[in-house]
């Protein structure tokens, strides 16, 4: 029987969201679906004023372990995973993606930018040379057009129990960035299917959905880099954590003392040390 509107949940995290949680509730809304807000203790008021259902996470506890905690909260059989800038570029987008996914599996979605231009809706796995490249030249992404590994955390749908009992959710150890990445390649181990559907368009305003807070993800996305092959490629770990490690080193020396930048660096070097994931800072 095929699934309606009704039978999928969105999900999505506030954190200090403001604005951009309240153009998501009114750009889900006409799509016919159920709304659920999980809020990683916001002191801007957002999620309340949302006007949709909100669970307390009690506190700043990171993307993947909000998501978690609105996934066992609902009661629907699917489950939509957004961001707070993620959009359907219109009403029928959730019907499109809907019609393409199967059942037991992961499905992404073509995401557009706010100018409409394609962006990062997912990607290859990640390699060693990858990060040793990075060590003193920009990252390349890990988008290459071609059906990805990998869907972006900023739009999954899943089967609530595929999601939650077959994967067992995002891992609790990536507080922002990779945990989508880690989510694909557990999926991958236990042959579930990743899919990308292009027919469905989705628009992700990347960066509106919280207040920039540089120091904080350049520090998670290089503690979740050397974490994912901790995880999914462990003979790879210990090469990687030192190559990570050594771009901090290197990048580090081009920033002043107090730049975000700096500090955003600093802060993974030192998790990567003491192999202590960043804390996040208190909304």
């Amino acid at each position: 029987m095929r699934a309606s509107p009704g039978d999928v949940t969105v999900l999505t995290v506030a954190a200090n969201s403001g604005e951009a949680l309240l153009n998501w509730r009114d750009a889900w809304t006409p799509s016919g679906c159920r709304l659920l807000v999980a809020d990683n203790g916001s002191s801007d008021g957002s999620a309340g004023k949302s006007g949709v259902p909100v669970i307390q996470t009690g506190g700043n506890v990171g993307f993947g372990a909000g998501v978690n905690a609105a996934a066992r909260a609902c009661d629907t059989p699917l489950i939509l995973v957004t961001n707070p800038d993620t959009v359907p570029e219109t009403p029928a987008s959730l019907a499109a993606l809907m019609d393409f996914h199967k059942a037991g599996s992961i499905s992404g979605a073509l995401l557009l930018d706010g100018s409409g231009k394609r962006t990062a809706s997912g990607g290859r796995w990640p390699t060693v040379p990858w990060v040793a490249a990075q060590v003193f030249l920009r990252a390349k992404p890990l988008w290459d057009g071609t059906p990805p590994n990998w869907v972006q955390g900023a739009l999954i749908l899943a089967e609530r129990s595929t999601f939650l009992e077959t994967l067992g959710g995002f891992h609790r150890d990536y507080p922002l960035y990779f945990e989508d990445v880690d989510l694909c390649a557990r999926a991958f181990a236990k042959s579930v299917e990743t899919r990308f559907c292009d027919g469905a368009r989705f628009v992700h305003r990347e960066g509106t959905g919280a207040p920039a807070a540089g120091a904080v993800r350049l520090a998670c996305f290089h503690w979740g880099m050397w974490k994912w092959f901790d995880l999914n490629r462990p003979r790879s770990s210990d090469l990687v954590r030192r190559l990570v490690m050594l771009k901090c080193l290197v990048r580090m020396a081009f920033f002043p003392e107090s730049s975000p930048e700096r500090h955003g660096y600093a802060a993974a070097l030192s998790a990567l040390r003491v192999r202590v994931a960043p804390k996040l800072p208190r909304l």
